[in-house]
Order: C-alpha cells, then sequence, then structure tokens
C-alpha cells in the first residue's frame, strides 16, 4: 500500500459546480468546493503517507490549502484534467511509486474505507481500478498499477472510454461501486440528496 499515490486534481474555487447556481449562490459554491478538496485529501491522508499524496491544480489557492493540509502541491501546464492527472503521474513515477489513484475532490461522502479497498485492489493485483459514478457514465476514481497504464479519458463519458482503453491494453479491469464513491455533487438535486444525509448523520 505504501507504493500508491494519491492524486487529487483540483481547479480554482469559484469555477467550478456552476450547475450549483440555482441553490447555492457563489460564495456558497466556492466554499462548498474548498470543503469537499479538504474533506477528500483528510480521508485520503488516513490511508496512504501525506507524502504519498498530490493535489494537482493551475489554482494558487488550491495548492496554498494542499500544503496547508500537508500533502504534495503540484502546479499544472493548464492542458487540462487528463494532462493534469498525467503530469502528476509522471510526478510520483518518477518519486517511485508502483501505482496511482486519481479521486476527484468533489466526493462529499468518501470513507476511509472505499479508499483502502481501491489501493488493496491495486496492491493486491497490476491492472486497473475503476469506480464509476451513479449513472455509469463518469470515473469518479481511477487507479492504475503501473502508473500509465492505460491514457485518462476523463470527460463525458469517461466511464465506457477508461473501459475501453483497459480492454484494448489488455490489462485486468475491477469496477468498484459504493456509496461515497458514486455520489459527486454536480446538481441541485445532488446537493439536496446531500442535505438529506447529512441530517440523517446529524440525529
Amino acid at each position: 500500500m505504501r507504493r500508491i499515490w494519491i492524486l487529487i486534481p483540483g481547479q480554482a474555487f469559484d469555477k467550478g459546480k456552476t450547475r450549483l447556481a440555482p441553490v447555492l449562490n457563489a460564495a456558497a459554491r466556492r466554499r462548498f468546493s474548498r470543503d469537499s478538496l479538504v474533506h477528500v485529501v483528510r480521508t485520503a491522508r488516513r490511508v496512504v503517507n501525506a507524502r504519498r499524496i498530490i493535489v494537482v491544480s493551475r489554482a494558487g489557492e488550491v495548492l496554498g490549502l494542499a500544503r496547508r493540509l500537508g500533502v504534495g502541491a503540484l502546479r499544472e501546464s493548464g492542458r487540462g484534467l487528463n494532462a493534469a492527472v498525467s503530469e502528476a503521474s509522471i510526478h510520483a513515477a518518477r518519486r517511485g511509486a508502483a501505482g496511482t489513484l486519481v479521486l476527484h475532490a468533489d466526493l462529499p461522502g468518501i470513507t476511509v474505507q472505499e479508499i483502502s479497498i481501491l489501493i488493496q485492489k491495486l496492491t493486491c493485483h497490476s491492472g486497473v481500478v475503476l469506480a464509476p459514478d451513479e449513472l455509469r457514465q463518469g470515473s469518479n476514481a481511477l487507479g492504475l498499477r503501473p502508473p500509465g497504464n492505460i491514457p485518462y479519458r476523463f470527460g463525458r463519458g469517461s466511464f465506457e472510454k477508461h473501459r475501453s482503453e483497459a480492454r484494448r491494453a489488455r490489462v485486468c479491469l475491477r469496477i468498484v461501486q459504493s456509496q461515497g464513491l458514486a455520489f459527486d455533487v454536480d446538481t441541485p438535486e445532488n446537493h439536496s440528496r446531500l442535505n438529506e444525509l447529512l441530517m440523517r448523520c446529524s440525529r
């Protein structure tokens, strides 16, 4: 488990979650994006050594927060998400990573157990570990061992694209589905569900 690195791409806090505008104003969206990143980083730190966690971003505020949280901060070139995680993967591989696990920063329900399962699967077997969103359209987590064994294809329809890349590369593919991994918050409906879950947990 020590040689699996976690990569967390993050954009400027005021750039994301625009689809939540009907229910959150700009300040609230910014705060939500920041809090989500903090949750993912802190949860990841409970699974792997902080030196094996990299937040990759163009935004100085994101990189500064990563450093304050005690993890690595890598400034990306600005050529898009796939280029950013590729750059972080190369960075990790040069420092001895046997595998990499990309976690998106907007997974407010992700748990230690879920990250541990992904890393355990990567540790035990080489290949690809893929966690889809609820609609099985996007890829909310993607583990590769060794790093770069398939190209990153994040974006619309990335779940099927990553599956196709794994088949093309003839590597073992394991799909992991669980609530915290699948639940990202992109729409007002998602945000409403999150509030319901938080209310239940507080009772």
